[in-house]
């Protein structure tokens, strides 16, 4: 009986994932490759590691044996890439970063630079999940640091505030509801929207708490920014549901005024969250110190 690496994030992905399909996509291999490793793993082992349902998989005994020991391993040979890499200074350190939308489009642009250049020897390979998945991604190790809403189960994870990160109605100046009192969605739900790719973390996030609470938003365009939304809301093509911290910062640009929303999903807190604080590589904890909010002298 032999597995690879390979084999065993696969595993682990699909677990977690509830379905091969998505366990491929998330460990960046085709489905049929996917599914002739599990086949392999599943003969080699002489008996099943998934039970197939209708609605996705779950793991057998043996597959949830093979579970456990799988996180095991790919966390060891973490911590041993980890620590070759910091006997090599002369090799480039390589820190991922997974985050929200809007620690991926506000706090990483703005922090990361700064970082870069004081430290030539590092690269920071960010991408942009839902805050959920960063979550889970950070209690397994899938990344070093990750940028999350406080509305996910941050639940055994070392968490500091970066900053409040409160979502907004984003008008047109000059529109009926400029400068009125907090207004829910509901309230508004006929009016057109503009917003982002429907893969976008943020937008999956709105979208998903729309369908809870059984509101329904017309989407009359969608574009690839937080600023493309605000620029389009201030052509008149829609409200947006935006960052407080977008519209202060791209609003008078673009004519676009921000009106309090009153649904308890929207007041959020963005988190710098990490696995264990005592365990980081030294960049890793300069990284993690260089973006928090600087502390003010007493």
């Amino acid at each position: 009986m032999r597995f690879d690496l390979t084999d065993l994030g696969l595993f682990v992905h699909v677990c977690e994932a509830g379905s091969i399909t998505a366990g491929a996509e998330r460990a960046c291999l085709t489905l049929a490759s996917a599914s002739e490793r599990i086949r392999g793993m599943e003969a080699r082992l002489g008996q099943p590691l998934l039970l197939r349902k209708a609605r996705g998989i779950a793991p057998t005994e043996a597959g949830n044996v093979l579970l456990q020991h799988a996180h095991r391993v790919i966390e060891e040979v973490r911590q041993l890439q980890a620590a070759l890499a910091a006997l090599n200074t002369d090799s480039t350190t390589r820190i991922r970063v997974f985050a929200n939308t809007s620690g991926l489009s506000d706090v990483l642009p703005r922090k990361v630079p700064a970082f870069l250049r004081a430290h030539p020897g590092v690269q920071v390979e960010t991408e942009e999940h839902v805050s959920e998945f960063i979550a889970e991604a950070v209690r397994r190790g899938d990344c070093d640091l990750g940028i999350a809403s406080d509305a996910a189960d941050l639940r055994g994870l070392h968490c500091h505030p970066l900053r409040a990160d409160a979502l907004v109605l984003a008008v047109p100046a000059g529109h009926a509801l400029e400068g009125s009192a907090p207004r829910s969605l509901t309230q508004i739900a006929r009016q057109a929207f503009v917003g982002l790719m429907e893969d976008a973390a943020q937008q999956v996030l709105i979208e998903r708490n729309l369908t809870l609470a059984g509101v329904a938003l017309t989407w009359r365009l969608r574009v690839r920014s937080l600023e493309d939304v605000c620029r389009m809301v201030g052509e008149g093509v829609g409200l947006g549901v935006l960052p407080a911290m977008v519209v202060r910062r791209f609003g008078r640009r673009h004519g676009v005024r921000a009106v309090p929303l009153t649904e308890a999903w929207t007041q959020r807190t963005l988190m710098l969250c990490l696995r264990d604080a005592k365990a980081l590589s030294p960049m890793v904890k300069a990284l993690a110190d260089h973006l928090q909010p600087a502390r003010r002298a007493r």
